[in-house]
């Protein structure tokens, strides 16, 4: 059971066919992951870093209001699955990636957002950009595969 099935809230699960193998689409997530923690956490993590129970902290300002967010690697099997969360203080966004294998050069990936918080503002935000989200990221999955072909 991953960490997204646990306890599982209002999830958003999108799957798409990508042609491209698991081991190439996983590497590449991996990667998108380490560039996104370098931009908004820090830009000192090493890839060999990221390794399921991986933790960094980060804390801003928003106004006035101190905001703690901390980046968790909740599963990481490799090339089946990637699951990391993001928690403040008002709760914690889940992302997973589970990659099924379809042929050598085809990956069935399954991507599951589930938001789990007692705010009632970001329970609210969530179910009315829920459409939106899911829009972004077929596009954004479609965007992967185009840049992962490209590549070839």
């Amino acid at each position: 059971m991953s960490a997204i099935q646990k306890n599982a809230g209002k999830k958003m699960i999108i799957t798409r066919r990508i042609r491209v193998s698991a081991e190439t689409y996983y590497k590449y997530l991996v990667e998108m992951v380490l560039r996104e923690l370098r931009k908004n956490m820090s830009g000192a993590i090493k890839k060999e870093e990221l390794v399921k129970g991986f933790k960094t902290r980060k804390t801003f300002y928003k106004g006035k209001e101190k905001v703690e967010t901390i980046f968790t690697i909740e599963e990481m099997t490799y090339p089946e699955l990637l699951v990391v969360s993001v928690t403040t203080d008002k709760g914690t966004q889940f992302t997973s990636h589970s990659l099924r294998p379809i042929k050598d050069d085809v990956v069935e990936d399954t991507y599951e957002e589930d938001l789990r918080t007692d705010d009632l503002k970001m329970k609210l935000s969530a179910i009315w950009n829920v459409g939106r989200t899911r829009s972004n990221m077929a596009k954004n999955i479609a965007r992967m595969e185009k840049e992962l072909l490209g590549k070839k």
